[in-house]
């Protein structure tokens, strides 16, 4: 009995693996070629590796966003009149040290932050203070942007209390 090689070699086909078309019985290589031919592939080469199977991509979550506490619009006034009272306070000389005098002033603000008119409306009783006051409001010339949440028609025209020891 004279059955066909199997090879691994790159020059078999799988029409050399086949059995002689009188023998009844199919070899090894007969079934492997008609297998291989059955799927479509050439030869009897070496069975090539199982495709690589990818993994599966795993699927990750966003993390979620930190909460950030958004100020109420009572804070974030209070925070812009603070920020626009150390504003004035650096443009202020004023060389008084007794008491605590106050001082009431009307800002009218042009619609870019710009100051375009200071008055006193109720003056300390102390007139040095007063004009140290209304000098620093306009050296200033302009009041910081203002933050999201606060609407310009709140400044365009305002009163602001200045006390001395408010400003240290």
């Amino acid at each position: 009995m004279n059955l066909p090689t199997f090879s691994a070699s790159s020059t078999t086909t799988a029409a050399h693996c086949l059995p002689h078309p009188r023998r009844a019985r199919l070899s090894r290589c007969g079934v492997l070629a008609a297998t291989l031919l059955a799927l479509g592939l050439a030869g009897c080469a070496k069975p090539s590796a199982p495709p690589p199977v990818e993994a599966p991509t795993p699927v990750v979550s966003p993390a979620p966003a930190p909460v950030v506490a958004t100020p109420s619009r009572d804070e974030l006034l209070a925070q812009y009149v603070d920020k626009v009272r150390r504003l004035i306070r650096s443009k202020m000389v004023y060389k008084g040290k007794t008491g605590n005098p106050d001082a009431l002033f009307e800002v009218t603000l042009q619609p870019d932050m710009r100051i375009q008119a200071v008055r006193r409306v109720s003056s300390s009783g102390n007139k040095a203070f007063d004009q140290a006051v209304q000098r620093a409001i306009q050296k200033a010339g302009s009041y910081p942007p203002l933050p999201e949440g606060l609407e310009f028609s709140l400044f365009m025209t305002h009163k602001i209390k200045y006390r001395l020891n408010d400003l240290r």
